[in-house]
């Protein structure tokens, strides 16, 4: 098995990538992205932050609209690293850590479990997962991730130190968890029974409902509140609980969900692209126009974005748009951040091996 990723690791370190530069785009209507600040520790994975980027949020690994396929665009000098060249099967998102660990979840040799990698260094096993829609979660020194000992859907929320890895359970919702969040010394979390639950990051107080009839598939904190979105609306409640309030309502979908502390992110379903509304409520706007967005993260740099056909880009506060990097395969996704760094989900559809790749290039 370790045999196997030092093979891996190999073929990685030999694919640092060169990849095309693309024009400038400005973000459409009110198009800067503002505020800042927002929950200090780690995201709620891979397409709101993914732990390093300081505010939480949530959206992982999204198929692209418009398949596979190989870029005609020729390098122009943009790197990119691609820092696993295997991920072992699709991971539903990545996470990254101050230090600049990467996590994920994946299977090798029909053995799933917890990896991570650092600065081009081989993969290495961490605690085993039972069930494919695991979601990973990065908050300080710990990691988070939820599973079901019996491989079916999820339904305990485990934590272990990024050092230690000796797994302790912290939550358990016998209907199962779709997605989770960690901020404010707490984990948030969207209940299969359309409920919208919290406890202590330590493990050692029960869970309480901060929300019902949340029919979510997104989620996103800051230091007041808990932001959800799913079919039509885009929500919040008081990390504290009380009487969730609308943000924005009839609207399609929400897939991903970002927030910065002045502004809630996601990705219309309906094809309008990145949609943003203030934490106030008011009129929704387009952030980023277009179908082909597939995940989103921000942070105080800025709002970044994956797209369909492969690009990742980004637009600091009150800025242009600008292409941070396109991978050779179409279907970026899973978008996570450190305070330097963009890292993301790519497959690498050769048509002799279909794998999924892990990505990494500057802000």
């Amino acid at each position: 098995m370790r045999r196997a990723f030092v093979l891996s690791f190999l073929t990685a370190a030999l694919a640092i990538a060169c990849v095309p530069a693309l024009p400038e785009r400005m973000l459409s209507g009110n198009a800067g992205v503002t505020g800042g600040g927002g929950s200090a520790g780690g995201g709620g994975g891979g397409g709101g932050g993914g732990g390093g980027g300081g505010l939480t949020g949530s959206g992982g690994a999204k198929p692209p609209p418009d398949g596979g396929g190989t870029s005609p665009d020729a390098c122009a000098g943009c790197t990119i690293f691609i820092l696993v060249s295997d991920a072992g099967g699709q991971p539903r998102n990545i996470a990254v850590g101050s230090s600049g660990s990467v996590y994920w979840v994946g299977d090798s040799l029909g053995t799933r479990s917890i990896m991570t990698t650092a600065a081009l260094a081989p993969p290495t096993h961490l605690p085993a997962v039972h069930t494919a829609d695991s979601w990973i979660v990065v908050d300080g020194d710990n990691l988070y991730w939820s599973d079901n000992a019996d491989g079916s859907v999820s339904n305990v929320i485990l934590k272990t130190s990024t050092v230690s890895h000796d797994p302790q359970q912290i939550a358990s919702d016998p209907v199962g968890i779709r997605q989770f969040a960690v901020a404010n010394s707490a984990v948030y979390w969207i209940s299969n029974a359309n409920r919208l639950m919290t406890t202590g990051a330590a493990g050692t107080t029960p869970p309480s409902v901060l929300a019902s009839d949340v029919n979510a598939t997104a989620i996103a904190v800051d230091r007041a509140n808990v932001y959800w979105g799913g079919s039509g609306s885009i929500m919040k409640v008081s990390i504290s609980g009380g009487e969730p309030i609308v943000l924005a309502s009839g609207r399609n979908t929400a897939e991903n969900l970002a927030v910065d502390g002045k502004n809630v992110y996601w990705i219309d379903a309906g094809g309008a692209g990145v949609m943003r509304v203030s934490v106030s409520g008011g009129t929704p706007e387009q952030a980023v126009p277009g179908r082909s967005a597939t995940s989103i993260a921000v942070d105080a740099t800025g709002l970044y974005w994956t797209t369909g056909s492969g690009e990742v880009l980004g637009a600091a506060p009150g800025g242009e748009a600008r292409t941070l990097a396109r991978t050779q395969y179409h279907g970026a996704g899973g978008l996570a951040l450190d305070a330097t760094g963009v890292y993301w989900i790519a497959p690498n559809n050769t048509g002799i091996i279909d794998q999924t790749q892990i990505y990494k290039a500057p802000k």
